[in-house]
């Protein structure tokens, strides 16, 4: 279909004639990122701390810190990636502290 001309369009081209590019918005990415990193090195460093025999008994509040802290800097996805990062790790607790209840 044609351009019917009742409203103005204007088109953007890059210096070599192309559609012209965005750049990406680093400080949006960096507060998107750094939730879910900060998740990830929490389960790292207390994964350590269990295999030298130093666990927390109650781990629970220091990860729910962390997705709390992703999704204030970050937005509900950050949020959600930390919570989806936790859960293989609280289940296997769970599994590890009663191997006969089913998972």
């Amino acid at each position: 279909m044609a351009h019917s001309g009742a409203t103005h369009t204007t088109v953007a081209s890059a210096r070599n004639g192309g559609p012209a590019r965005h750049a990406p918005d680093w400080g949006y990415l960096a507060a998107s990122v750094r939730g879910p990193l900060l998740t990830l090195v929490t389960l790292i460093g207390l994964d350590q701390l269990a295999r030298h025999r130093e666990a927390l008994t109650h781990p629970f509040p220091l990860l729910l810190l962390t997705v709390a802290y992703a999704a204030y800097t970050g937005g509900l996805l950050p949020a959600v990636v930390s919570a989806v990062q936790r859960m293989p790790t609280l289940r296997s607790r769970q599994y590890s502290s009663n191997p006969s209840s089913p998972v």
